[in-house]
């Protein structure tokens, strides 16, 4: 009696959010000198390792970092860590102000990422708000050999103004690996991070634009919004209201008073910030979520028998235009439970 086993897939979204404001760059003070150094037992660019960060760079800043290809070449000739220090390896953001960063992989391993930003500039990434981004959790998967991973952090209000320390750390086949945990395979990149402090708000507060994350998503999908065009200050606060009649009214969303909310959609809505100052208020461009479904996807493969230790291709067809779609494929041996296979994510 042959074995069986079926596939299927699964379907989400993932978010990615940006916003962008510019203001002169302060010079940056000098860089505390005091964080742990992570270990590895195998240096990343031995015979059979090659673990590495082949490039870091961030978008949207006020000033941003752009350490490309660096592959296996280090300063001091440290093959696991190394701190980029000055002013061309430093990032900055206004306190609340999003940046994006974008991650090259290796191109040998699959890897997993990590970053932490030292917000309240105490010398440890160990706050639980100073974890900022986990390419595993993020992406469900690790990064895989050669790719490129974008995402966005948002530098708290109560970030302490001045210089910090960011670290990206690369690891092999470990999700749990903390900041200076000592590990096998991999490599650390860390970077200073210039905080900015937020000025007043300006009053009428500018009309701003809206950006939602996923413009078409599937019903019952949590979207970003978030505000842009606009200069970030003490005293201004938000409140996200949502039309269901193109237009014609508004209502406040519960709990959505965030420069950045996540909201449920279920049909076709428009979304809007009011923005409010000392008292003025001033409503912000709207922005369309428009509903597609999944009922037209088909997991394309023929019923066939194939030999142990054989190869079979799958395939998703009829891909709704529009939405940022995350894939996860699974197995079943008997047709009624099922089990996701590991990095068939595509």
């Amino acid at each position: 009696m042959k074995q069986i086993t079926i596939f299927r897939f699964m379907v989400g979204l993932l978010l990615f959010l940006t916003a962008k404001t510019t203001i002169a760059v302060p010079p940056p003070p000098p860089s505390p000198t005091s964080y742990c150094l992570p270990t590895y037992t195998n240096a990343s660019c031995a015979t059979g390792s090659q673990d590495y960060i082949e490039s870091f760079e961030t978008s949207n800043g006020i000033q941003n970092i752009s350490n490309l290809n660096t592959g296996c070449t280090h300063p001091d000739n440290d093959p696991n860590y190394f701190y980029y220090s000055g002013v061309n390896n430093t990032a900055s953001a206004i306190q609340g102000n999003w940046i994006t960063f974008t991650i090259t992989n290796t191109p040998s391993f699959a890897e997993n990422v990590k970053i932490w930003v030292d917000w309240n500039q105490d010398g440890v990434f160990t706050d639980s708000t100073e974890l900022m981004y986990h390419a595993n959790a993020a992406l469900g998967t690790n990064i895989p050999a050669g790719g490129v991973v974008t995402d966005s952090m948002q530098v708290p209000f109560t970030a302490l103004p001045g210089i910090t320390r960011m670290r990206v750390r690369m690891v092999f086949a470990n999700t749990t690996f903390t900041d200076c945990s000592s590990q096998t395979f991999g490599e650390t990149e860390d970077y200073d991070f210039l905080v900015v402090p937020i000025g007043p708000c300006t009053a009428p507060p500018a009309i701003a634009n809206v950006i939602s994350n996923i413009p078409v998503a599937c019903p019952g999908a949590t979207i970003a919004l978030t505000v842009s065009g606009i200069s970030y200050g003490t005293g201004e606060t938000y409140q996200w209201q949502e039309s269901t009649n193109g237009g014609i009214s508004y209502s406040n969303i519960t709990g959505a008073t965030a420069v950045t909310s996540l909201v449920t959609v279920n049909v076709p809505t428009m979304y809007r910030c009011v923005v409010s100052c000392s008292g003025q208020s001033t409503n912000s461009n709207s922005t369309t979520v428009t509903i597609t479904n999944l009922s037209g996807l088909n997991a394309v493969a023929p019923d066939s028998s194939v030999c142990q230790n054989s190869t079979q291709t799958f395939s998703v067809s009829n891909t709704p235009a529009g939405n940022s779609l995350s894939y996860q494929w699974q197995e079943s041996a008997d047709g009624v439970s099922y089990i996701d296979i590991f990095g068939e994510t595509n």
